[in-house]
């Protein structure tokens, strides 16, 4: 039997075995299977194998993003355009996870191109001053003057004692992501994608809120991946500040790397409980494939003040949308469902780590991280890799991790530098199984070799 996923990981599988058991379903106990290849079980002689995708663009995917050696044809417009217009196959209603910025507005107008019929703009928010609330209901008013087909702004408005009230199916359906920021996306998500809320609209000028409505279709078009292709996250401007343009992308390409663990299963998981499939028109190959003949200054110039996306903001621009001109809002916060639940849940926002295990302590969550790199840079020492610049950096790495002195914060970005997709990586040996590589006399000698302390060998 083989069994596998899409390279991004569009849909959710996850894995398990216990006792002789293999089970494979879209949700459940388990681990998400791998994107880069596909699994295989013989039954008859009782093998379990995985084999990596033929095309490394497929194991690779920021290959595809960064590159694609194909020549460039049309233009951006049209090429986005028509990524758009692919999404939109099939019968039925349509309706877009809308905060009002910049993506999803793009996502609505041009999707309003290709309908004739009713599209639905699904804005969740869990405080009444949630700044999406706000966004959605401006974006939609610019939306009126440009669309010519009809547009229902579904606003979802929920309480603390509904999330509490869901918080256990949530926490159920999103595993096995389990950290606090993954609880407060899945929430927003599983809200918007019920879709049940009351309907916003202008009568005589006068703007109010209606009867409850349900979003009555099945597909559900998302702005997820503009920011990892299009260079949109604040953070990407200290790898500018560091290391240019070239460090901008590298983290582009760590991020689109990512994605399929770090947000589509759990994403897929809670949309797909209320009977929904949500498209993406920026993961479209095409798309990625002609930003790839672009240099990154033409697509974003993340040094500048509303520089971010800048290739994106100009498009929305000349389509006259005033989202062109808004900041970028994560979901969790854009909703005010992270601040909310903290508060709830912690007795402050600030009490609360967005990377931390929801079920651990975020000091377990970090000294289990921490003692997994330090395992896994012994274990590349072990198996040979002894060049002249990749000890000095291990060396400096561990000394760096294992100090008191250094923040929590710097650590987990000091892990992500020296190792890349580290998550991913504990995923695919996971902590026991370095462990069993690696005898005391191993380590031992690899920490004489990076001149440390042996002390240190207590971490690991």
């Amino acid at each position: 039997m083989y069994f596998g996923r899409d390279y991004l990981g569009r849909r959710s599988l996850v894995f398990h075995y216990k006792e002789n058991v293999i089970t494979i379903s879209s949700c459940g106990p388990g681990d998400e299977l791998l994107t880069s290849g596909v699994y295989c079980i013989d039954f008859e002689n009782h093998e379990f194998s995985y084999e990596p995708w033929y095309f490394e663009q497929l194991r690779t995917p920021s290959m595809i993003r960064f590159a694609n050696t194909s020549p460039r044809t049309g233009s951006f417009e049209d090429t986005l355009n028509l990524a758009v217009h692919d999404r939109l196959i099939g019968h039925g209603n349509v309706g877009v996870l809308f905060s009002g910025g910049l993506d999803s507005a793009m996502i609505s107008l041009l999707s309003s191109y290709y309908l004739t019929e009713t599209l639905y703009l699904i804005s969740v928010s869990f405080s009444p001053d949630a700044p999406d609330k706000q966004t959605s209901i401006q974006t939609y008013k610019d939306l009126l003057n440009l669309v010519r087909i009809p547009l229902c702004l579904i606003l979802v408005e929920v309480s603390i004692e509904e999330l509490d009230e869901h918080r256990p199916t949530i926490l159920n359906l999103m595993h096995p992501s389990n950290t606090h920021m993954d609880f407060s996306i899945a929430s927003a998500l599983f809200f918007a994608a019920r879709g049940k809320g009351r309907r916003y609209h202008i009568k005589d000028g006068e703007v109010e809120l209606g009867d409850e409505v349900i979003f009555p279709g099945k597909i559900l078009l998302s702005g997820l991946g503009a920011d990892e292709i299009f260079g949109g996250y604040a953070r990407y401007k200290i790898a500018h500040r560091h290391d240019g343009n070239s460090g901008v992308q590298r983290e582009m390409a760590l991020d689109i790397d990512r994605i399929w663990h770090r947000n589509m299963g759990r994403d897929d998981r809670i949309i797909s409980y209320h009977a929904r499939e949500v498209r993406f028109p920026f993961l479209d190959s095409k798309l990625w494939a002609y930003l790839s003949t672009l240099d990154l200054s033409e697509v974003t110039k993340i040094d500048q003040v509303g520089g971010d996306k800048c290739i994106l903001r100009r498009y929305a621009e000349t389509l006259g949308l005033s989202a062109a001109t808004f900041k970028k809002r994560a979901i969790q916060f854009g909703s005010r469902v992270a601040q909310v639940s903290n508060i709830k849940y912690f007795g402050s926002h600030r009490a609360a780590k967005g990377w931390a295990d929801i079920h651990n302590s975020k000091d377990q969550h970090l000294s289990h991280e921490l003692k997994w790199c330090l395992l896994y840079i012994f274990s590349q020492i072990v198996k040979g890799r002894r060049d002249e610049d990749f000890l000095r950096k291990a060396r400096k790495t561990v000394l760096k991790l294992s100090s008191p002195e250094t923040s929590k914060s710097s650590k987990r970005n000091m892990m992500r530098v020296a190792l890349g997709d580290y998550t991913s990586l504990m995923k695919l040996q996971p902590i026991e199984s370095l462990q069993a590589d690696m005898s005391r006399p191993d380590l031992e000698s690899v920490s004489e070799m990076l001149g440390l302390d042996k002390q240190l060998l207590n971490l690991i």
